[in-house]
């Protein structure tokens, strides 16, 4: 049990995903979407896995959600390399890029946080609102009680991503995978999203925040990892990779930030 505590909260071990490409008229050939990564996640850590489209950074995504099996490696939480299931999807909660479309609109806000609490039993029918409007408040969405009423489209871009962090948090979960969380959302709103990651990092969650984005990525992790083509090429403090890349790519990723400003 001693060497159990001391584990990562997620460790992923020489992980490997490879596809299948081409055919009809062309050969078919093998692609490594993920080719043997190691990465570890600690509690009250948040860790930056970022890359440009198609580095393999939402494949490693589905492979820690349990959603894709990986053909080679391990993916262990707390030491454990335990099978999905419901207990493990309470454990491992995602936060998608774009929170209109991960919410329904026919539904309330009380519906989107309602339904995970009383799934994992978490609140009774009689409990949920209270329990839902204490979410609420913990993602700084106020009055709550008058938010748990409106659906998403009344609601602001910044607003419905506070939802869908909410709706997260109300399984209490250990570990939150941030898909670009703040990708669809104007420049003005996307400081309050990754200040709230960051105080619910504070507060002990791990969170591996999946990005294209070194701006958010300094903003918000203790550590970087930058992925290409599947590889992880680079990996240190955030200070580190800001402040002193060694791979050409990371550069590469770091001009484009600067050419932006």
């Amino acid at each position: 049990m001693a060497e159990q505590s001391k584990a990562p909260l997620l460790q992923l071990r020489a992980v490997e995903k490879r596809f299948s490409a081409g055919g009809l008229f062309g050969k078919k050939r093998s692609v490594a979407a993920l080719d043997k990564v190691s990465l570890t996640v600690s509690r009250g850590e948040a860790v930056a896995l970022v890359g440009e489209s198609g580095s393999g950074k939402s494949t490693l995504a589905r492979v820690v959600l349990r959603l894709t099996k990986p053909d080679t490696g391990a993916v262990l939480l707390d030491g454990r390399d335990e099978p999905a299931s419901l207990a493990y999807r309470a454990r491992v909660q995602m936060i998608f890029q774009d929170p209109f479309a991960s919410l329904n609109p026919v539904h309330t806000v009380l519906h989107h946080l309602a339904r995970p609490l009383l799934r994992h039993r978490k609140a009774t029918k009689a409990t949920a609102r209270s329990r839902a409007a204490e979410l609420l408040k913990t993602v700084g969405l106020e009055p709550a009680e008058e938010m748990l009423d409106r659906h998403p489209h009344q609601l602001s871009g910044g607003q419905r991503q506070r939802v869908a962090i909410a709706r997260a948090l109300a399984v209490e979960p250990d570990l939150l995978v941030a898909d670009e969380p703040t990708s669809m959302l104007d420049v003005s709103l996307r400081a309050g999203i990754l200040k709230l990651l960051k105080g619910l990092k504070e507060r002990g969650l791990g969170i591996l925040l999946i990005t294209h984005d070194l701006a958010s990525a300094r903003a918000l992790a203790d550590r970087i990892a930058v992925l290409n083509k599947g590889r992880i090429v680079e990996e240190g403090t955030t200070r580190q990779i800001i402040e002193a890349p060694q791979h050409p790519y990371t550069r590469a990723l770091l001009a484009a930030v600067a050419a932006k400003d």
